[in-house]
C-alpha cells in the first residue's frame, strides 16, 4: 500500500505542470479509488472467512461434544475450530475400521 502511494505522489508532484491544487485534487481521487479497491476486497475476504468460519463450525457440531472441549478439558460455548480436522480424521477412521 505504501508503495502505491509513494508512486501515485511521485506521479504527480515529481514533475511541475499542472496548478498544486489540480495535482492534488488529481492525486486525491486516484488514492481514493485505489483505498475504496482495497476496503472492498477487505470487505469481500472477511465475508469469505466468516462463511468457511461458519461452515467449519456446522461440521463441528456434528461431531459433537468433542469438538467443544480445550485441551485443558474445560468444556467451551463455541465449537473450537482447531479441533475439527483431528476430529474429521479420527471419525473417518473410525467408520473404515
Amino acid at each position: 500500500m505504501i508503495n502505491t502511494i509513494t508512486e501515485i505522489l511521485n506521479k504527480y508532484f515529481m514533475h511541475g505542470s499542472p496548478s498544486d491544487i489540480d495535482r492534488i485534487n488529481s492525486c486525491a481521487e486516484e488514492i481514493t479509488l485505489h483505498t475504496d479497491n482495497w476496503e472492498e476486497t477487505a470487505r469481500q475476504n472477511q465475508l469469505n472467512t466468516d462463511y468457511y468460519h461458519s461452515l467449519v463450525e456446522e461440521i463441528g457440531k456434528e461431531l459433537g461434544q468433542e469438538a467443544y472441549i480445550s485441551d485443558d478439558g474445560s468444556i467451551q460455548q463455541d465449537v473450537i475450530c482447531a479441533k475439527v480436522p483431528e476430529l474429521v480424521r479420527v471419525h473417518l477412521s473410525n467408520k473404515k475400521n
